[in-house]
């Protein structure tokens, strides 16, 4: 019962960051939020097309923005992707669980004040 509500609150959490993909001003830290909600209640190690995920958001921005927390999260090491041929919709399969406060910062690759 206490993980169920756990999984709704953090479904309701996720939904209300996303508010604002009709602008295109979700962020890449609002979509691997949003990731972390939608794999909360799939088993870990057990593969997930993202081809509906990409079909839901409705602007290019929020649609690079969900790429972009994917890689993060591939990056950090929870998650895996896979893609099975050119164009093909990617998979992911959980690790671990996405930490609701993950940090994703903009400079991760390198010095921040080589940033153009």
């Amino acid at each position: 019962m206490l993980e169920a509500a756990r999984r709704a609150l953090e479904s309701a959490r996720a939904a209300r960051s996303l508010e604002n993909t009709e602008t295109g001003s979700a962020s890449v830290e609002d979509l691997a939020r949003w990731i972390g909600a939608r794999l909360a209640s799939v088993p870990l190690s057990t593969a997930v097309s993202t081809g509906d995920w990409f079909r839901e958001l409705t602007t290019g921005q929020a649609r690079a923005a969900l790429l972009l927390a994917l890689l993060e999260l591939a990056r950090k090491g929870i998650l895996l992707l896979y893609q099975g041929e050119d164009y093909a919709p990617i998979r992911v399969k959980p690790l671990e669980a996405v930490p609701p406060d993950l940090p994703l910062d903009a400079f991760s690759y390198g010095d921040a004040s080589a940033a153009g």
